[in-house]
């Protein structure tokens, strides 16, 4: 592996002098790269790593700020600034309050002053992006939390089929055992009529009837365990997972077999309703089920000690192009002053060691980020219902 790419400075001004000046003032000490336009800007923005955008303000076809905005939207972690003249205070004011830069630099620009504005900005960038990586870590910390609190009642739950599927070995044993003593029995008659009248030949007539319902049974646990288990891989593998679109309808099964025992164990009730022939979302199956398992362990968290009837309830249709995922509980609900922060980063009203308040906000930037809305519905006393719609994916 080679050595890591440093971030560079990226300069665009029409004016092929201001560059080169740029480009000779600055480029033994920073990573130079230089753009004539908004639009070659942004084409090097999508192939080099860069730390900082300084851009004029007038640029042909594409203003500095409209460039400033729409880096914003697509590389929020480089810092940006803009070069103007006087004239333009009014504009880099407006674009200083909606947060498209964090300086501005008038024209015509201090060697000492520019050179002291652009380490600056590389210094803010690398501590965003140890703040993003933080970000990422944590979330990815509360992923696999959440799931370890789920194996004790996942172990619970993924012995049922694997007991009654014991079981049913021993009994394919003894049918074995049955056909066995009849094939020795007919053996010594050498007369197939007369075996059939053998006590041997009636028990295994009565061991066989059973045998397809018996290997029906065992089929439906194997496909349970293994359900199970590909929920639990699902996320474990995290970011590692093959990113196809999920089939909500699957995914939502394998993060019903997560939760079900931790909802039977706070006494409640998880009710399933999908629509059939749902379409695949944008979403990965990791990330449908990281969102969908947040959700659900939310919901049972508020359920958890409730009084009257405990019930989380999912439900799953088609809707407006995509799938419509709900989730609702009958907890206590949410006052409007917790309503209002609830998508928040780290904001929880779980006690101490129980929450990190990183799970929907995660949800809202996981949503979100592909062209999704989630909403929450709440009051207290009254439950919660929180909606996630996801855009169905172009096959």
């Amino acid at each position: 592996m080679g050595d890591p790419v440093v971030p560079g400075v990226l300069y665009v001004d029409d004016e092929a002098a201001n560059r080169l000046i740029f480009e000779r003032t600055f480029g033994k000490e920073f990573r130079v790269l230089l753009a004539d336009s908004g639009e070659q800007a942004l084409e090097i923005l999508e192939r080099e790593e860069i730390g900082l955008l300084l851009a004029d303000q007038r640029l042909p076809g594409m203003l500095g700020t409209d460039l400033l905005a729409t880096t914003k939207e697509r590389h929020p972690q480089i810092v940006r600034m803009v070069l103007t003249a006087y004239s333009d205070a009014a504009i880099v004011i407006k674009a200083l309050n909606e947060g498209l830069t964090t300086r501005y630099i008038l024209k015509p620009w201090q060697r000492a002053a520019l050179r002291e504005a652009l380490g600056w900005g590389l210094e803010v960038h690398q501590f965003q992006c140890q703040i993003h990586d933080l970000q990422l870590r944590l979330v990815e910390s509360e992923r696999l939390s959440t799931l370890g609190t789920l194996l004790a009642s996942i172990t619970h739950d993924i012995r049922n089929p694997i007991g009654y599927i014991a079981a049913y070995v021993e009994t394919l044993r003894e049918t074995q055992s049955a056909l066995e003593a009849w094939i020795a029995a007919l053996r010594r008659r050498d007369d197939l009529a007369g075996a059939l009248a053998l006590p041997e030949a009636e028990e295994v007539a009565q061991e066989l009837e059973g045998l397809p319902q018996l290997i029906a049974d065992m089929s439906h646990g194997l496909d349970v365990v293994t359900s199970m288990v590909q929920g639990i891989q699902t996320q474990v593998r995290g970011a590692r997972a093959p990113q196809a679109p999920a089939p909500p309808g699957q995914t939502l099964e394998y993060v019903r077999l997560l939760v079900q025992g931790s909802v039977a164990h706070v006494g409640g009730q998880l009710e399933l309703s999908v629509e059939t022939g749902l379409p695949a979302v944008v979403l990965s199956a990791v990330q449908l089920s990281q969102v969908l398992l947040n959700l659900l362990t939310n919901a049972i968290d508020a359920i958890d000690g409730s009084p009257g009837k405990r019930v989380v309830n999912v439900r799953a249709r088609a809707a407006d192009g995509g799938v419509l995922i709900e989730v609702a509980d009958t907890g206590a609900g949410m006052a409007p002053e917790v309503l209002g922060h609830a998508f928040e980063q780290f904001f929880t009203t779980k006690p101490p060691g129980r929450g990190t308040g990183l799970g929907l906000a995660n949800c809202k930037q996981i949503v979100e980020g592909s062209g999704g809305r989630i909403t929450l519905d709440s009051e207290s006393g009254g439950g919660t219902t929180i909606a996630v719609w996801l855009p169905s994916a172009k096959v």
